[in-house]
């Protein structure tokens, strides 16, 4: 008897402290799903002021929250912000993103057609913004068009980041290009070096002065 008053004693603290851990992590569990909710809920309103803002010829940029964007986003000069960059394009009432993309979430590296939530979604994202050109309605038209054809081209990705090649584009080359041939102007843009490599990134692009910022939006 002496034995087992102890011993219970001791089990009773064990169970006593096992339930205070299980509330702990259901605590810990509300508390994020309060967070994810609440998340969720800033993205759909997020997302759907973006749609009452973006027309087409809109330039829309993006911040990749994974490893390789870090490091895209560290060859930007000025506005190290978004790591990547693509042209928005109303289609029947839904807004798609032309944007050339490599890596493992695009196998075949060809340019892409996507809708809006998904180049923005807040998986792979920490948040996004849109940009618009001062364009005519001819040019929006040469704009939309380059893109299109390039995108039934299937045009590949192009992992050198060399801009004196056409037959190939990574992202900020692509819609630089697509921006000049509107334009008629092959010298749109400043150019940034690094070594011997010259090239565009996504600032290059937004930051011209030919384009003014529409919106910012950040996820967390």
């Amino acid at each position: 008897m002496q034995l087992f008053v102890p011993v219970f004693y001791f089990i009773c603290k064990v169970q006593i402290f096992w339930k205070l851990i299980l509330i702990f992590l259901l605590f810990v569990s509300c508390q994020n799903a309060t967070k994810n909710d609440a998340l969720k809920k800033n993205v759909w309103k997020d997302y759907y002021n973006a749609t009452q803002i973006l027309k087409t010829g809109d330039i829309i940029t993006r911040t990749g929250n994974d490893f390789t964007s870090l490091a895209l986003r560290k060859f930007a000069k000025k506005d190290d912000t978004y790591s990547h960059i693509g042209i928005a394009s109303v289609e029947n009432d839904s807004i798609y993103i032309y944007h050339a993309i490599g890596g493992e979430t695009n196998p075949d590296a060809h340019l892409r057609r996507d809708p809006l939530y998904i180049f923005i979604h807040p998986n792979n994202n920490q948040g996004f913004g849109i940009f618009r050109f001062n364009l005519d309605s001819n040019q929006k038209k040469k704009l939309i068009l380059f893109a299109k054809k390039k995108f039934f081209e299937k045009l590949p990705f192009d992992m050198d980041f060399d801009l004196n090649t056409d037959s190939s584009m990574y992202c900020a080359e692509f819609v630089g290009k697509a921006l000049e041939s509107s334009y008629q102007n092959p010298q749109l843009f400043a150019k940034d070096t690094i070594g011997e490599i010259i090239y565009w990134a996504p600032d290059n692009i937004f930051l011209s002065p030919n384009c003014r910022e529409i919106k910012r939006y950040r996820y967390f």
